[in-house]
């Protein structure tokens, strides 16, 4: 009797032992990660990227493209001297569409459209390619669109909206700190790729070359100008989606929508479901909207944009799945296969969506 009370209380004083040590884990297993929030908590606050912006840490930390865009507005706000930041500015194109610009930068000395770019790699690419490539090691590769094309066109329908010349406005593709740029070669005036650690240097090198080229009362006219493009409330972006897709839902989607005589009014041949749902998809980026416009279940559109991959749709994956996400799903799957599509969801990290899983899964 007595030694069937010494085991029990030797059970009973491991069971307490090991509740103390998982304590003890899980705690220091949260240091790091509280001391991260904390710090990243401090530094947003300090910025103004949450006045412009108008979301939440949160909201920056759980969405790869926005915290990009985040770690770019405080890198620029090193700066000293007279300027305005503007971020995610709708601007309207003729065609009765938008063109959305992540970071415009309103110098005294110039006007600098940000796009940003979340590759790692080495990157190789020039002006003059429809596509660049991100490689990876010795046989991975991924391309994507000329990312100095794409903001060639940010620009154009900014200068129209502020009716400036090109002369002092500058074209700068931003890379992350984890990719290694590789012979990109340029000629054409004022355009720039580099990465984010390089930004601020840089702007400081031109605006220290460049005269003064805008007074205050213009800087403000222009940043006003672009803030009404920037669509703040929940209204105001709700109707930027329902006017993309009345857009892409007309017959006359292609013709140009402007106040000169219509010179043309092709029909345009309506796209496959699967690709009008892709379409939105990369203009919104937010499964959850694109299902409520189209009135889809969210994993039909899921499967819309994989189909969409599979059959070869232009578009940039690393725009929907980091290289970090894609090596957390192909460890999960190593671990657990690839049949069971819940059984990968509950391998990998909270922040990986099926979404995600989906892709990597058809890449592969």
């Amino acid at each position: 009797m007595n030694m069937k009370k010494l085991e029990m209380v030797k059970v009973i004083g491991l069971f307490f032992i090991a509740v103390w040590l998982i304590k003890w884990y899980a705690l220091i297993m949260l240091v790091p990660i509280g001391w991260f929030i904390l710090v990243e908590k401090l530094k947003f606050d300090k910025s103004k990227y949450k006045l412009e912006a108008g979301i939440t840490l949160w909201e920056v930390l759980s969405d790869r493209g926005k915290y990009g865009e985040y770690l770019t507005f405080v890198e620029i706000e090193k700066l000293t001297g007279e300027y305005r930041i503007v971020t995610n500015a709708y601007l309207p194109k003729e065609d009765g569409g938008t063109s959305e610009i992540d970071v415009v930068l309103i110098h005294a000395s110039g006007i600098f459209v940000l796009e940003s770019k979340n590759y790692s790699g080495w990157i190789f690419g020039n002006e003059n390619q429809e596509k660049w490539t991100a490689t990876y090691g010795k046989y991975r590769k991924q391309r994507f669109h000329n990312p100095v094309w794409q903001n060639a066109t940010h620009i154009k329908w900014l200068e129209k909206c502020l009716e400036v010349g090109s002369d002092s406005v500058y074209s700068i593709i931003v890379f992350s700190e984890r990719c290694n740029i590789k012979k990109i070669k340029l000629t054409k005036k004022n355009t720039i790729v580099l990465q984010r650690q390089d930004l601020t240097a840089t702007v400081r090198s031109i605006v220290g070359k460049n005269k003064e080229a805008y007074s205050k009362e213009q800087m403000d006219k222009m940043y006003y100008a672009l803030k009404r493009c920037t669509y703040k409330t929940d209204t105001e972006k709700q109707k930027h989606i329902d006017d993309i897709v009345l857009h892409k839902s007309s017959v006359h989607y292609g013709k140009i929508m402007s106040n000169q005589p219509e010179k043309s009014a092709k029909v345009v041949k309506k796209d496959k479901s699967y690709i009008t749902t892709t379409k939105l998809y990369l203009e919104l980026k937010d499964e959850n909207a694109v299902a409520k416009q189209l009135g889809l279940q969210t994993m039909t559109v899921q499967e819309h944009i994989v189909k969409a991959y599979k059959e070869g749709f232009e578009m940039d994956i690393r725009e929907m799945i980091t290289e970090e996400h894609e090596k957390l799903v192909m460890d999960a799957i190593s671990k657990v296969g690839r049949d069971k599509l819940k059984a990968i969801k509950d391998a990998v990290p909270v922040g990986i969506g099926y979404l995600e899983i989906k892709l990597v899964l058809a890449k592969y």
